[in-house]
């Protein structure tokens, strides 16, 4: 299992890794069962293409770019949301009440385009700078298939950079964050296949195409306090200014400050295809 959280760094730099976080049998498990979801073995998936049963479970993976909220039709990755090493990691990075409020699946088959720069908090926005991301490599992360690159410092002004169309075919379509800072502050992050990456949901970060021959996927969950008030995912809409309240998360650790209001099952399942048209 992991070593302890450093802090000052976590501070400083705006990220963590904890190399070997998790053995081997709970990897195997988790990137088989995220293979039957996006073979549709556990039922249709929005935004699944028709599977047949002669089709190789990489042909099937590479029509995909991410599968978003795998906790929500998967028991076993819900279990893994509530993995008693991670539970007690985001809560000494954010306090005694944490919920997570997104997993993703990403896969990036060869060839596959890399995610432009960019700071989750700008899609997943938080009131009080709680955001906090963990990446979980499925497969060995490098420099030539695609790794995390991260710019050191860049969560600590708080600023969400504003974002403008990247316009580049080797990053999957999503804006790109027009930051000051310059392309040679850069840091990869290449890990080995069970390491966990903690980041601040204000850093700069992005990933590269996979110029490799085999496939890296990963699994991301983003946390929060469970005081933060999220609008996002249409909640804007479904409260007044300064309200707005996204209640569609999973709580793994403490209470819920609003127990009282009433809880949303809103966030589907969905397969995001690997080009959109």
């Amino acid at each position: 299992m992991a070593g302890p959280v450093d802090g000052e760094h976590y501070r400083e730099h705006g990220w963590l890794v904890f190399p070997d976080a998790f053995d081997n049998a709970l990897l195997e498990g988790i990137t088989g069962e995220l293979t039957t979801l996006c073979r549709g073995d556990r039922g249709p998936i929005r935004g699944g293409a028709p599977v047949a049963p002669e089709d190789s479970d990489a042909a099937v993976l590479s029509r995909h770019v991410a599968l978003h909220f795998p906790h929500k039709c998967s028991p076993l990755v819900r279990t893994f949301v509530h993995h008693p090493w991670l539970v007690a990691l985001f809560s000494t990075l954010l306090g005694p009440d944490v919920k997570v409020v997104q997993s993703m699946y990403f896969i990036r088959p060869p060839g596959g385009p890399g995610q432009a720069w960019h700071q989750d908090e700008r899609f997943v926005p938080t009131r009080d700078r709680s955001l906090t991301g963990a990446w979980l490599a499925l497969d060995d992360a490098t420099v030539d298939n695609g790794c995390l690159w991260v710019i050191p410092g860049s969560h600590r002004r708080g600023i969400v950079w504003p974002h403008r169309p990247h316009g580049s075919a080797d990053f999957d379509p999503v804006d790109a964050a027009h930051h000051p800072h310059a392309e040679s502050e850069a840091v990869p992050l290449p890990v080995s296949r069970g390491t966990l990456i903690v980041f601040d949901g204000h850093l700069v970060h992005r990933s590269l195409p996979n110029r490799s021959d085999g496939f890296r996927r990963s699994l991301a969950l983003h946390a929060a306090r469970a005081t933060s008030r999220m609008p996002w995912m249409g909640a804007e809409q479904r409260g007044p200014i300064g309200e707005a309240d996204c209640r569609d998360f999973e709580l793994i650790s403490g209470e819920d400050p609003y127990a009282d209001e009433p809880r949303d099952d809103l966030l589907l399942p969905w397969l995001r295809p690997a080009r959109l048209s």
